[in-house]
């Protein structure tokens, strides 16, 4: 039988309390360390997990070769390709293509660029000119003063002024005059 005298005892005591306070601080790193290795101090634990869909013509994109793709201010997604420009709603596609009767369709399938101005614009870069469209009546408009020409690049700059370079020329769409 072990019989613990006053001293022995609180030695004892001290030993025990040390101990529990070592085995406590250890339990803390470790549940700190783990916490953070879990991410719940990490702000990717909260992050947005990303989808992708696979759209072709299966499911009414006009063709499975996109040229460009812009996201417009109402958050459509405008789709250019060569055989016409697809709306897509996040649902389904609109696609608008030249009708040979109709001079407020698009000018040409063959879409290169897509640019949106601070107007909210949408502006239509294709083999045979520059169209803006008008999104209350669903047609396009050639840009006044410029050729039916393959568009190559579309910009607008500070002043709201729309430049484009047409067949490798520069030409400007003024802002308060529209030519």
């Amino acid at each position: 039988m072990l019989v613990l005298s006053p001293l022995n005892l609180r030695a004892s005591v001290k030993k025990i309390v040390c101990l529990i306070k070592q085995v406590a601080l250890r339990s803390f790193f470790i549940i700190i360390f783990l916490c953070i290795n879990i991410g719940v101090f990490s702000h990717r634990s909260y992050g947005q997990r990303y989808y992708f869909e696979h759209y072709q013509v299966e499911q009414g994109i006009s063709n499975n070769t996109a040229s460009c793709v812009i996201q417009d201010q109402k958050g459509f997604i405008w789709v250019g390709t060569k055989d016409g420009l697809n709306r897509f709603d996040g649902y389904t596609f609109k696609v608008f293509r030249h009708e040979k009767n109709d001079s407020a369709s698009l000018g040409n399938n063959s879409v290169w660029k897509l640019f949106e101005s601070s107007d909210g614009t949408i502006w239509v870069g294709t083999e045979h000119g520059v169209f803006a469209y008008d999104p209350e009546l669903e047609t396009f408009s050639h840009a006044a003063g410029t050729p039916k020409q393959l568009v190559r690049a579309m910009v607008e700059d500070s002043d709201g002024n729309m430049w484009f370079i047409i067949n490798f020329k520069l030409y400007m769409l003024s802002a308060k005059t529209k030519k």
